[in-house]
């Protein structure tokens, strides 16, 4: 009487492996779940060494989506998608040197696809430096955040108004260097900057007169002086 061979741990769907055309080397490989047979992992090699992982692709469970896109080209870069509805929310970028150590994170808008917030991180990967704020429809800056070295308090604020694509008014609120230190909280200032202050037509007529000197290469020691 003979028996019957069952095979057990056979995997219901097995990893597609990808190679490049006319070559031994891989391109990809695509993981999938076991119960559903969904994608949840795509992995791409670098194209002279298949050893050497290029990206990585990573799907939502339940709407298939991918949800996280890892780059390895040049820097380490980290992006996050909504999986709902596939559009990225963020990137985490890192330095060249230190793939542990973030450089800047840009955030998106969900809405029209746009960046809507910069964050620049110090040497450390840790402390913020400065926070840009875009509008998502123009993409130009509205607000840039300045903070204290080696600590988290704000040192300046920029507000930019922008008309007829040109800034119109930018204003700076900031905190005075002291080297009072106290726990007494360092008097807030406001500036706020609109157009310079109009040249004076002396001054006006010896800048053209230099100008003009530059351009026609008869610029001496005396012109200097004007």
């Amino acid at each position: 009487m003979s028996l019957a061979v069952v095979k057990t741990n056979v995997l219901k769907y097995e990893d597609e492996v990808v190679y490049r055309k006319r070559s031994s080397r891989i391109e990809c490989i695509h993981e999938f779940n076991q119960e559903t047979g969904k994608r949840l992992r795509t992995t791409y090699f670098d194209y002279f060494d298949d050893k050497k992982v290029k990206a990585v692709d990573e799907y939502d469970i339940n709407t298939g989506k991918r949800i996280k896109s890892t780059s390895f080209v040049l820097f380490k870069s980290v992006h996050e998608f909504n999986p709902q509805t596939g559009k990225k929310i963020k990137t985490t970028n890192f330095d060249i040197r230190d793939e542990n150590r973030i450089t800047s994170v840009h955030e998106y808008n969900q809405e029209f696809g746009t960046i809507s917030r910069v964050l620049v991180y110090r040497l450390d990967g840790k402390t913020l430096s400065m926070v840009k704020e875009f509008d998502p429809q123009t993409e130009r800056i509205v607000r840039c955040i300045n903070y204290k070295r080696n600590s988290a308090a704000i040192s300046s604020i920029s507000n930019y108004e922008i008309k007829n694509d040109r800034t119109v008014k930018t204003t700076y609120y900031y905190d005075p260097v002291t080297r009072n230190f106290t726990s007494r909280p360092a008097l807030r200032q406001e500036k706020t900057h609109d157009a310079p202050d109009p040249v004076k037509e002396m001054d006006r007529a010896k800048m053209e007169k230099l100008i003009d000197n530059l351009f026609r290469k008869n610029l001496t020691f005396s012109s200097l002086s004007l």
